[in-house]
């Protein structure tokens, strides 16, 4: 299914959403969207708005046409550069025409090739270095959080302790013997402590990528194009 049918069927399908009585989408191709939205499955923007919009609502509303395999970070195994990429995508878009048009505006035009060159590799440059420490700190962060929450996972706390009989008594529902459930219950806690290493680890980068954006904010004086009077244009010399 080509990108344009893709957007059709979504946009047919939101509209069939808003649009009070209408129509559902006629017959036609499944389409299956793999979406990766929030930090952790239990935050209410991913339990409260995703699900329910996305998971549940879209096939309804596509009359089964359109569906969406609706994930967490976690669930997805995405982790340390994985996050960083999903958060910056976009950025580099954005702010890269505005950030060209202020540096190149005040170059000569005879020069204007060798100067797009050298912001092109400059931005390039500074994006992979930023992605290889960003991505190295979210890890570092988030083994330095999985110590800290290991420690405090400990049965004599009666929380931990409740929750594990709780997942033990799921498993053994679910047609599992005493050990087997005691097992799985074990492997699910220590799936949530690596889900919540890996939300404060990207908290910890969070705060710090906010802490360098303040920190560079007093740079933007330098991006100011001076006023060129006005005057006879100069005579450019140009070798072809």
């Amino acid at each position: 299914m080509k990108l344009k049918g893709l957007v059709c069927a979504l946009a047919a399908a939101l509209c069939t959403v808003s649009t009070a009585g209408a129509q559902s989408l006629p017959a036609g191709p499944k389409i299956t969207v793999t979406a990766v939205t929030q930090a952790a499955p239990t935050i209410p923007q991913y339990t409260r708005v995703d699900v329910p919009m996305l998971r549940e609502n879209m096939p309804k509303a596509s009359n089964g046409r359109i569906e969406f395999n609706l994930k967490s970070w976690p669930e997805a195994n995405v982790q340390g550069p994985e996050v960083i990429r999903l958060v910056r995508s976009g950025q580099v878009d954005i702010g890269g025409v505005p950030l060209t048009t202020v540096s190149l505006s005040n170059v000569p035009k005879h020069k204007a090739a060798d100067a797009t060159g050298l912001n092109s590799l400059f931005r390039q440059m500074g994006g992979a270095v930023g992605i290889a420490i960003f991505a190295s700190f979210i890890d570092n962060y988030a083994k330095l959080a999985r110590g800290g929450l290991d420690a405090q996972m400990t049965l004599t706390r009666p929380e931990v302790w409740s929750r594990l009989q709780m997942l033990e008594a799921s498993f053994r529902a679910r047609g599992l013997d005493a050990a087997s459930a005691h097992d799985a219950a074990m492997r699910a806690m220590t799936g949530t402590v690596m889900q919540q290493s890996v939300v404060l680890g990207f908290e910890r980068i969070f705060i710090v990528a906010g802490a360098l954006f303040l920190l560079v904010i007093p740079m933007l004086i330098f991006l100011k194009v001076p006023v060129r009077p006005a005057g006879p244009t100069p005579d450019v010399h140009v070798e072809m």
